[in-house]
Protein backbone atom coordinates (compact mmCIF):
# COMPACT_ATOMS: atom_id res chain seq x y z
CA UNK A 1 0.00 0.00 0.00
CA UNK A 2 0.80 3.64 -0.68
CA UNK A 3 1.05 4.45 2.71
CA UNK A 4 2.77 1.65 4.44
CA UNK A 5 5.72 2.31 1.95
CA UNK A 6 8.91 3.12 3.42
CA UNK A 7 9.76 5.66 1.15
CA UNK A 8 6.90 8.05 1.77
CA UNK A 9 6.58 7.57 5.98
CA UNK A 10 7.42 10.66 6.92
CA UNK A 11 9.99 10.80 10.36
CA UNK A 12 8.21 10.97 13.58
CA UNK A 13 10.02 14.28 14.37
CA UNK A 14 7.96 15.80 11.47
CA UNK A 15 4.92 14.20 11.72
CA UNK A 16 3.48 16.58 13.68
CA UNK A 17 4.28 19.73 11.59
CA UNK A 18 3.00 17.74 8.02
CA UNK A 19 -0.22 16.84 9.66
CA UNK A 20 -0.71 20.39 11.49
CA UNK A 21 0.19 21.93 7.77
CA UNK A 22 -1.79 19.76 5.98
CA UNK A 23 -4.91 20.43 8.19
CA UNK A 24 -4.13 24.12 7.60
CA UNK A 25 -3.93 24.15 4.14
CA UNK A 26 -7.35 22.09 4.01
CA UNK A 27 -9.25 24.33 6.07
CA UNK A 28 -7.71 27.59 3.87
CA UNK A 29 -8.21 25.54 0.60
CA UNK A 30 -11.89 24.32 0.88
CA UNK A 31 -13.24 27.84 1.95
CA UNK A 32 -12.34 28.87 -1.72
CA UNK A 33 -13.49 25.54 -3.31
CA UNK A 34 -16.82 26.12 -0.80
CA UNK A 35 -17.16 29.33 -2.09
CA UNK A 36 -17.11 28.20 -5.48
CA UNK A 37 -19.13 25.28 -5.23
CA UNK A 38 -22.35 27.81 -3.70
CA UNK A 39 -21.39 30.44 -6.67
CA UNK A 40 -22.24 27.68 -9.63
CA UNK A 41 -24.69 25.60 -7.09
CA UNK A 42 -26.75 29.32 -6.85
CA UNK A 43 -26.78 29.86 -10.91
CA UNK A 44 -28.05 25.99 -11.08
CA UNK A 45 -30.76 26.82 -8.72
CA UNK A 46 -31.73 30.14 -10.37
CA UNK A 47 -31.77 28.38 -13.18
CA UNK A 48 -34.24 25.68 -12.35
CA UNK A 49 -36.39 28.05 -10.27
CA UNK A 50 -36.79 30.28 -13.30
CA UNK A 51 -36.16 27.99 -16.25
CA UNK A 52 -36.91 24.66 -15.66
CA UNK A 53 -36.16 21.64 -17.91
CA UNK A 54 -38.72 20.11 -19.74
CA UNK A 55 -36.56 16.78 -19.57
CA UNK A 56 -36.95 16.50 -15.94
CA UNK A 57 -39.80 18.24 -15.07
CA UNK A 58 -41.44 15.43 -12.71
CA UNK A 59 -38.31 16.13 -10.52
CA UNK A 60 -37.39 19.58 -10.77
CA UNK A 61 -38.41 19.81 -7.05
CA UNK A 62 -36.12 17.39 -6.25
CA UNK A 63 -33.28 19.19 -7.42
CA UNK A 64 -33.85 22.29 -6.12
CA UNK A 65 -33.90 20.77 -2.96
CA UNK A 66 -30.58 18.89 -3.47
CA UNK A 67 -29.22 22.37 -4.64
CA UNK A 68 -30.60 24.30 -1.95
CA UNK A 69 -29.07 21.45 0.80
CA UNK A 70 -25.40 21.79 -0.98
CA UNK A 71 -25.86 25.67 -0.72
CA UNK A 72 -27.08 25.01 3.11
CA UNK A 73 -24.04 22.96 3.67
CA UNK A 74 -21.51 24.53 2.30
CA UNK A 75 -22.56 28.28 4.08
CA UNK A 76 -22.56 26.29 7.55
CA UNK A 77 -19.30 25.23 6.82
CA UNK A 78 -18.44 28.41 6.19
CA UNK A 79 -19.78 30.19 8.98
CA UNK A 80 -19.67 27.58 11.68
CA UNK A 81 -16.35 28.78 12.83
CA UNK A 82 -16.80 32.56 12.90
CA UNK A 83 -20.39 32.08 15.15
CA UNK A 84 -18.13 29.91 17.72
CA UNK A 85 -16.82 32.43 19.61
CA UNK A 86 -13.85 30.12 20.48
CA UNK A 87 -10.58 29.00 18.26
CA UNK A 88 -11.36 25.31 16.81
CA UNK A 89 -8.19 23.18 17.57
CA UNK A 90 -6.64 21.08 14.62
CA UNK A 91 -8.78 18.07 15.52
CA UNK A 92 -11.94 20.32 15.38
CA UNK A 93 -11.07 21.83 12.18
CA UNK A 94 -10.55 17.94 10.74
CA UNK A 95 -13.93 16.40 12.06
CA UNK A 96 -15.27 19.55 11.10
CA UNK A 97 -14.03 19.25 7.42
CA UNK A 98 -14.71 15.71 6.79
CA UNK A 99 -18.36 15.68 8.39
CA UNK A 100 -18.40 18.56 5.29
CA UNK A 101 -16.71 16.79 3.01
CA UNK A 102 -18.93 13.39 3.99
CA UNK A 103 -22.22 15.31 3.42
CA UNK A 104 -21.27 16.91 0.14
CA UNK A 105 -19.94 13.44 -1.09
CA UNK A 106 -23.76 12.13 -0.27
CA UNK A 107 -25.57 15.10 -1.62
CA UNK A 108 -23.81 15.33 -5.14
CA UNK A 109 -24.33 11.99 -5.23
CA UNK A 110 -28.04 12.18 -5.09
CA UNK A 111 -27.70 14.52 -8.10
CA UNK A 112 -25.63 11.63 -9.74
CA UNK A 113 -28.86 8.99 -9.03
CA UNK A 114 -31.87 11.69 -10.43
CA UNK A 115 -28.63 11.65 -13.53
CA UNK A 116 -28.75 8.37 -14.46
CA UNK A 117 -32.32 7.76 -13.87
CA UNK A 118 -32.59 10.28 -16.87
CA UNK A 119 -30.01 9.09 -18.50
CA UNK A 120 -27.24 11.82 -18.56
CA UNK A 121 -23.98 11.26 -17.31
CA UNK A 122 -21.97 10.06 -14.01
CA UNK A 123 -21.25 14.59 -13.40
CA UNK A 124 -21.37 14.66 -10.54
CA UNK A 125 -19.54 11.33 -9.51
CA UNK A 126 -16.65 12.43 -11.41
CA UNK A 127 -17.09 15.61 -9.57
CA UNK A 128 -16.63 13.99 -6.06
CA UNK A 129 -13.56 12.42 -7.00
CA UNK A 130 -12.00 14.51 -8.82
CA UNK A 131 -12.16 16.97 -5.85
CA UNK A 132 -11.14 14.63 -3.58
CA UNK A 133 -8.22 13.71 -5.41
CA UNK A 134 -6.82 16.92 -6.32
CA UNK A 135 -8.19 19.90 -4.49
CA UNK A 136 -8.38 18.08 -0.62
CA UNK A 137 -4.58 17.37 1.41
CA UNK A 138 -6.25 13.68 2.39
CA UNK A 139 -4.05 11.45 4.32
CA UNK A 140 -4.69 8.08 2.34
CA UNK A 141 -6.85 6.51 5.04
CA UNK A 142 -9.19 9.43 4.72
CA UNK A 143 -9.08 9.72 0.96
CA UNK A 144 -9.83 5.48 0.83
CA UNK A 145 -12.51 5.82 3.12
CA UNK A 146 -14.30 9.07 1.08
CA UNK A 147 -13.28 7.44 -2.42
CA UNK A 148 -14.86 4.24 -1.28
CA UNK A 149 -18.22 5.81 0.35
CA UNK A 150 -19.15 7.38 -2.93
CA UNK A 151 -18.63 4.27 -5.09
CA UNK A 152 -20.45 2.88 -2.34
CA UNK A 153 -23.18 5.40 -3.05
CA UNK A 154 -23.20 4.71 -6.79
CA UNK A 155 -23.19 1.18 -6.71
CA UNK A 156 -26.15 1.62 -4.44
CA UNK A 157 -27.51 4.02 -7.14
CA UNK A 158 -27.30 1.49 -9.78
CA UNK A 159 -29.19 -1.42 -7.61
CA UNK A 160 -31.81 0.94 -6.71
CA UNK A 161 -32.32 1.86 -10.15
CA UNK A 162 -31.59 -1.12 -12.17
CA UNK A 163 -35.81 -2.39 -11.84
CA UNK A 164 -36.29 1.58 -12.96
CA UNK A 165 -34.29 1.69 -15.71
CA UNK A 166 -31.62 -0.29 -18.10
CA UNK A 167 -27.87 0.47 -17.00
CA UNK A 168 -25.84 0.92 -19.23
CA UNK A 169 -22.92 -1.44 -19.70
CA UNK A 170 -20.66 1.61 -20.76
CA UNK A 171 -21.62 3.72 -17.22
CA UNK A 172 -20.42 0.87 -15.05
CA UNK A 173 -16.62 1.01 -16.87
CA UNK A 174 -17.00 4.53 -16.52
CA UNK A 175 -17.70 4.49 -13.62
CA UNK A 176 -14.78 2.55 -12.62
CA UNK A 177 -12.18 4.38 -14.80
CA UNK A 178 -13.42 7.42 -13.39
CA UNK A 179 -12.80 5.39 -9.54
CA UNK A 180 -8.99 4.45 -11.11
CA UNK A 181 -8.54 7.59 -12.06
CA UNK A 182 -9.12 9.36 -9.40
CA UNK A 183 -6.81 6.82 -7.39
CA UNK A 184 -3.78 7.84 -10.07
CA UNK A 185 -4.22 11.48 -9.42
CA UNK A 186 -4.60 11.24 -5.40
CA UNK A 187 -0.89 8.98 -5.43
CA UNK A 188 0.30 11.40 -7.69
CA UNK A 189 -0.50 14.58 -5.98
CA UNK A 190 0.15 13.08 -2.49
CA UNK A 191 3.43 12.30 -3.69
CA UNK A 192 4.39 15.13 -4.85
CA UNK A 193 3.29 17.34 -1.61
CA UNK A 194 4.84 14.83 0.62
CA UNK A 195 8.55 15.11 -1.34
CA UNK A 196 8.12 19.06 -1.43
CA UNK A 197 7.41 19.38 2.35
CA UNK A 198 10.61 17.27 2.93
CA UNK A 199 12.26 19.02 0.80
CA UNK A 200 11.46 22.35 2.41
CA UNK A 201 12.25 21.09 5.93
CA UNK A 202 15.20 19.73 4.19
CA UNK A 203 16.55 23.07 3.12
CA UNK A 204 15.09 25.44 6.25
CA UNK A 205 17.05 23.05 8.58
CA UNK A 206 20.53 23.28 5.99
CA UNK A 207 19.74 27.31 6.08
CA UNK A 208 19.19 26.93 10.02
CA UNK A 209 22.42 25.25 10.21
CA UNK A 210 24.19 27.47 8.15
CA UNK A 211 23.31 30.44 10.10
CA UNK A 212 24.03 28.89 13.16
CA UNK A 213 27.64 27.82 12.08
CA UNK A 214 28.04 31.34 10.67
CA UNK A 215 27.13 32.67 14.22
CA UNK A 216 29.33 29.78 16.60
CA UNK A 217 32.69 28.52 17.45
CA UNK A 218 32.90 25.36 15.69
CA UNK A 219 35.04 24.06 18.97
CA UNK A 220 32.84 25.09 22.09
CA UNK A 221 29.82 26.08 20.54
CA UNK A 222 29.43 29.24 21.82
CA UNK A 223 28.71 32.59 19.52
CA UNK A 224 31.68 33.90 17.43
CA UNK A 225 33.48 37.38 17.14
CA UNK A 226 31.70 38.14 14.22
CA UNK A 227 28.39 37.90 16.41
CA UNK A 228 29.71 39.80 19.27
CA UNK A 229 29.96 42.56 17.53
CA UNK A 230 26.16 42.98 15.77
CA UNK A 231 25.10 42.02 19.08
CA UNK A 232 26.76 44.54 20.79
CA UNK A 233 25.73 47.31 18.39
CA UNK A 234 21.90 46.26 18.97
CA UNK A 235 22.35 46.32 22.84
CA UNK A 236 23.81 49.97 22.10
CA UNK A 237 20.92 51.47 19.79
CA UNK A 238 18.69 49.72 22.59
CA UNK A 239 20.04 51.27 25.57
CA UNK A 240 20.21 54.62 24.11
CA UNK A 241 16.46 54.41 23.55
CA UNK A 242 15.40 53.10 26.56
CA UNK A 243 18.16 54.57 28.72
CA UNK A 244 19.26 51.51 30.35
CA UNK A 245 23.35 50.30 30.97
CA UNK A 246 24.17 46.96 30.17
CA UNK A 247 27.48 45.58 30.88
CA UNK A 248 30.23 43.29 29.02
CA UNK A 249 32.60 40.61 31.09
CA UNK A 250 35.53 39.94 29.35
CA UNK A 251 37.03 36.41 30.72
CA UNK A 252 40.64 35.12 29.68
CA UNK A 253 42.38 31.78 30.91
CA UNK A 254 45.23 32.06 33.28
CA UNK A 255 48.59 30.68 31.66
CA UNK A 256 46.57 28.72 29.25
CA UNK A 257 49.78 28.55 27.21
CA UNK A 258 50.96 25.85 30.11
CA UNK A 259 48.20 24.05 29.79
CA UNK A 260 48.45 23.28 25.89
CA UNK A 261 52.47 22.99 26.73
CA UNK A 262 52.33 20.62 29.49
CA UNK A 263 49.26 18.50 28.58
CA UNK A 264 49.38 19.03 24.83
CA UNK A 265 46.64 20.63 22.44
CA UNK A 266 43.95 18.44 22.57
CA UNK A 267 43.69 18.73 26.28
CA UNK A 268 43.53 22.42 26.20
CA UNK A 269 40.62 22.10 23.54
CA UNK A 270 38.63 20.36 26.49
CA UNK A 271 39.75 22.82 28.66
CA UNK A 272 38.01 25.42 26.46
CA UNK A 273 34.77 23.12 26.32
CA UNK A 274 34.35 22.48 29.69
CA UNK A 275 35.04 26.37 30.40
CA UNK A 276 32.56 27.22 27.97
CA UNK A 277 29.75 24.89 29.17
CA UNK A 278 30.40 26.51 32.59
CA UNK A 279 30.00 29.80 31.25
CA UNK A 280 26.55 28.91 29.32
CA UNK A 281 24.87 27.37 32.69
CA UNK A 282 26.19 30.23 34.76
CA UNK A 283 24.17 33.05 32.83
CA UNK A 284 20.79 34.26 32.45
CA UNK A 285 18.32 33.03 29.35
CA UNK A 286 18.86 36.75 28.31
CA UNK A 287 22.81 37.24 28.45
CA UNK A 288 24.80 35.38 25.70
CA UNK A 289 28.52 34.17 25.84
CA UNK A 290 31.28 34.29 23.01
CA UNK A 291 34.44 32.99 21.91
CA UNK A 292 36.58 36.69 21.69
CA UNK A 293 39.80 34.61 20.53
CA UNK A 294 42.45 31.64 21.22
CA UNK A 295 40.83 31.74 25.52
CA UNK A 296 39.49 34.60 25.63
CA UNK A 297 35.85 34.87 26.42
CA UNK A 298 33.29 37.91 27.22
CA UNK A 299 29.63 37.52 28.00
CA UNK A 300 27.50 39.88 26.94
CA UNK A 301 25.20 41.27 30.03
CA UNK A 302 21.86 43.39 28.64
CA UNK A 303 20.20 45.64 31.30
CA UNK A 304 23.02 44.71 33.67
CA UNK A 305 25.08 47.48 36.20
CA UNK A 306 28.71 46.85 37.20
CA UNK A 307 28.12 45.70 40.40
CA UNK A 308 25.79 42.69 39.69
CA UNK A 309 28.10 41.79 36.82
CA UNK A 310 31.16 42.12 39.04
CA UNK A 311 28.63 39.23 41.32
CA UNK A 312 28.35 36.91 38.53
CA UNK A 313 32.02 37.09 37.54
CA UNK A 314 33.03 36.26 40.94
CA UNK A 315 30.14 33.35 40.99
CA UNK A 316 31.95 31.90 37.37
CA UNK A 317 35.66 32.64 39.01
CA UNK A 318 34.54 30.68 41.68
CA UNK A 319 33.16 27.78 39.26
CA UNK A 320 35.56 27.49 37.57
CA UNK A 321 38.66 27.52 40.14
CA UNK A 322 36.57 24.83 41.59
CA UNK A 323 35.84 22.69 38.75
CA UNK A 324 38.52 19.78 37.86
CA UNK A 325 39.10 19.97 34.08
CA UNK A 326 39.97 16.67 32.07
CA UNK A 327 43.24 15.91 31.86
CA UNK A 328 44.99 18.84 34.19
CA UNK A 329 45.73 17.69 37.33
CA UNK A 330 46.58 21.43 38.70
CA UNK A 331 43.48 24.63 39.45
CA UNK A 332 42.66 26.28 36.30
CA UNK A 333 41.94 29.77 37.10
CA UNK A 334 40.50 32.68 35.07
CA UNK A 335 41.14 36.80 34.90
CA UNK A 336 38.02 39.18 34.20
CA UNK A 337 37.65 42.50 33.30
CA UNK A 338 34.26 44.70 33.85
CA UNK A 339 32.66 47.48 31.14
CA UNK A 340 29.53 49.24 31.63
CA UNK A 341 28.04 51.60 28.89
CA UNK A 342 28.31 55.16 29.59
CA UNK A 343 27.04 58.56 27.31
CA UNK A 344 28.38 58.50 23.95
CA UNK A 345 29.56 55.05 24.20
CA UNK A 346 30.43 53.24 21.21
CA UNK A 347 31.51 49.17 20.74
CA UNK A 348 35.46 49.89 20.41
CA UNK A 349 35.28 52.02 23.98
CA UNK A 350 33.33 49.11 25.73
CA UNK A 351 35.69 46.37 24.86
CA UNK A 352 38.90 48.67 25.70
CA UNK A 353 37.54 49.04 29.04
CA UNK A 354 36.86 45.54 29.49
CA UNK A 355 40.20 44.94 28.16
CA UNK A 356 41.85 46.91 30.39
CA UNK A 357 40.35 45.98 33.27
CA UNK A 358 41.51 42.73 32.08
CA UNK A 359 44.80 43.43 32.01
CA UNK A 360 44.89 45.06 35.89
CA UNK A 361 43.25 41.80 36.94
CA UNK A 362 46.49 39.98 35.35
CA UNK A 363 48.57 42.47 36.52
CA UNK A 364 47.62 41.61 40.29
CA UNK A 365 48.31 38.68 40.23
CA UNK A 366 45.26 37.09 38.58
CA UNK A 367 42.50 35.06 39.66
CA UNK A 368 40.46 37.99 40.12
CA UNK A 369 37.35 40.49 38.56
CA UNK A 370 38.29 43.57 38.01
CA UNK A 371 35.42 46.19 37.40
CA UNK A 372 36.89 49.37 37.95
CA UNK A 373 39.59 51.72 37.58
CA UNK A 374 39.87 52.34 40.87
CA UNK A 375 38.37 56.13 39.82
CA UNK A 376 35.56 57.94 41.04
CA UNK A 377 33.78 58.34 37.88
CA UNK A 378 30.75 57.43 36.99
CA UNK A 379 31.18 55.05 33.79
CA UNK A 380 32.73 52.98 36.06
CA UNK A 381 30.26 52.57 38.75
Amino acid sequence: MFFRRKDYQLPEEYRELYLSEQNAFNFRHMKIVTLTIILIIAVLLLEYLFFPRSDTVEYNHVYKVIFSLILGDGILFLFIPKVLRFEISDLGKKVLLLLYLYTLSFLFMGLTYFDLYFGMELSGFLIVLLSLSTMIWLNPKEFAYLSTFVLFLLILSYLILSSLITIELEHIIQALVFYGLSWVLYLSISTVRIENFLNRITMEKQYEMLETESVTDPLTGLYNRRYLKEEIQKELSRSERSGIRFCILMIDIDHFKKINDNYGHITGDDVLKELSTILRNSVRISDKVFRYGGEEFIVLLPETVAIDAKILGERIREKIENFSFSGVRKKVTISAGIAQTSVDCTQELLIQKADKRLYMAKEGGRNAVVWSNGSSSQDDL
